[in-house]
């Protein structure tokens, strides 16, 4: 017989109650053991409902669920494939939701979003970049697209996320101004994706990683790094 093993990590948004597993494949098998959960096969061996152990049924909200199966067939015989992979999750405070496994994930921006490695809880890193051509006494929105949509994200100091559906509103108090690289640290769920940045009504996703231009700077020399031009008239606090 052929023995396939596959491991899976799930990252939790909620503190959960219980879970459930539901898989079907396209060809009987011989055997098989899904980790974690108690098995109810079919009678026709191509599907299966796992329903998570006691000790595996709480999960915690932030946390990753780590679980995996073997399938056995005969190795003379056709292989074995899943048709369908679903888990779902029953939420502590009530409710529950069901997604696939078989999850294809979508193209990162790059430009106006640096991503960075996982971290031990598997969640994710990165940066928004933004280059401003204006002066503004607060930072105007950004925009960011997360597929699929994520039920929490963290900001850097001095931001706060406002997320509805795939979209997450990141907000500053912070005074910016003309040719400023705005720097936004941001953390995630490790399985979703920045897709869209936008600022200004102008989307930043696929654009070239940007770079100070002190051509923007009405008080500096273009192409140069020389002290600050200075007038005679008084210094205006804060943005015009």
């Amino acid at each position: 017989a052929v023995v396939s093993t596959q491991s899976t990590g799930i990252p939790i948004p909620r503190d959960t109650r219980s879970w459930r597993i539901s898989a079907t494949f396209d060809n009987k098998i011989l055997a098989g053991d899904f980790w974690a959960g108690e098995k109810r096969w079919s009678q026709d061996k191509l599907s299966v409902k796992v329903i998570g152990n006691d000790w595996s049924a709480r999960q915690t909200a932030g946390s990753v669920f780590k679980t995996g199966f073997t399938v056995n067939y005969n190795e003379h015989g056709p292989e074995v494939n899943f048709k369908t992979l679903e888990i779902t999750l029953c939420w502590l405070d009530g409710g529950c939701d069901t997604c696939s496994l078989f999850y294809q994930a979508a193209e990162e921006c790059e430009g106006g979003f640096q991503v960075n490695e996982e971290d031990e809880e598997g969640a994710r890193g990165g940066e928004v970049r933004i280059m401003s051509t204006e002066c503004s006494s607060t930072t105007p929105d950004i925009t960011l697209t997360l597929s699929p949509p994520a039920p929490w994200l963290e900001p850097g100091p001095g931001y706060i996320a406002n997320c509805s559906a795939e979209h997450c509103v990141l907000s500053s108090e912070m005074e910016v101004g003309i040719n400023q690289l705005i720097q936004v640290p941001i953390r995630l769920p490790g399985i979703s994706r920045v897709v869209g940045v936008n600022f200004r009504d102008q989307d930043l996703c696929n654009v070239e990683p940007v770079e100070e231009d002190l051509s923007l700077d009405p008080t500096r020399e273009p192409d140069t790094t020389s002290d600050p031009i200075t007038t005679v008239e008084p210094p205006v606090e804060g943005c015009a």
